[in-house]
């Protein structure tokens, strides 16, 4: 998906390639499959474990906030 920068013997850069890219990922940062397709509830509190995919974001979240430097961690940054 993404190059390195062009040698002087390579091939010109392709625009329409880059434009279709960067639709799909503005589409990625705007959520517009998860408005699109939403889950329902069940299939995010599944019957074996309920509490799997909750539980899941709290630990990335934590993990998130523990590559934080201490500074960091202090100021709520």
């Amino acid at each position: 998906m993404f190059r390195k920068p062009l040698q002087d013997n390579q091939q010109s850069f392709d625009l329409a390639d880059a434009k279709r890219q960067l639709d799909a990922l503005e589409r990625l940062l705007e959520n517009e499959f998860k408005q699109k397709y939403p889950l329902s509830d069940k299939i995010l509190s599944p019957a074996g474990n309920p509490k799997y995919y909750s539980s899941l974001l709290s630990t990335l979240n934590a993990n998130k906030d523990s590559k934080k430097g201490p500074f960091a961690r202090f100021f709520g940054n």
